[in-house]
């Protein structure tokens, strides 16, 4: 990740020279830019509160982990991190989740986050799959007739997923 990406979830973010930049700091209020952002030249991400904030802190507030600090190809940091855990945990979910937060974190969340990634919570890509299948249309949306196995297959799951609701009370 690049540090485009922790520019374009802070507030009033302005370049101070090449490859430097200064925000207001997502992790507590400021009302003068704190934040001071840098790219490094093999592609790290640096980041310092001049208020006093940890940089897990400030990357909680955003919806990151300390992952987004290193270059995709950081062979060295990944390796670093591969003991953590191999099977995914709640503290993978929360980080996940949260990077896929239109809204600023609440207090609350921001705290649960940083607890996901002190333990090691690592994004697992299962949130980006969850909403680009929530943004197709339905089966009944755009089946005119049942053609196959496979149309009336998903016709039964929605079904079930609507009788599901009724039963929870919120169809």
């Amino acid at each position: 990740m690049s540090a485009k990406e922790i520019i374009n979830r802070v507030d009033k973010c302005r370049a101070t020279g090449r490859g430097q930049w200064i925000s207001l700091c997502p992790s507590h209020t400021d009302k003068s830019p704190s934040l001071s952002i840098g790219e490094t030249e093999d592609g790290r991400t640096l980041i310092h509160c001049h208020g006093g904030c940890s940089a897990l802190d400030v990357l909680t507030a955003i919806g990151l982990s300390w992952d987004s600090l290193y270059p995709e190809e950081d062979k060295h940091f990944k390796s670093m991190m591969s003991h953590v855990h191999s099977k995914p945990t709640v503290n993978d979910y929360v980080m996940d989740i949260s990077r896929h937060q239109s809204e600023r974190l609440s207090e609350g969340d921001r705290g649960r986050l940083k607890k996901a990634a002190l333990s090691g919570g690592e994004p697992l890509g299962f949130a980006e799959t969850v909403f680009k299948g929530a943004s197709k249309p339905l089966p009944s949306e755009y089946l005119t007739s049942i053609d196959s196995d496979a149309d009336f297959d998903a016709l039964k799951t929605e079904a079930a997923w609507h009788f599901n609701e009724i039963d929870k009370g919120n169809g």
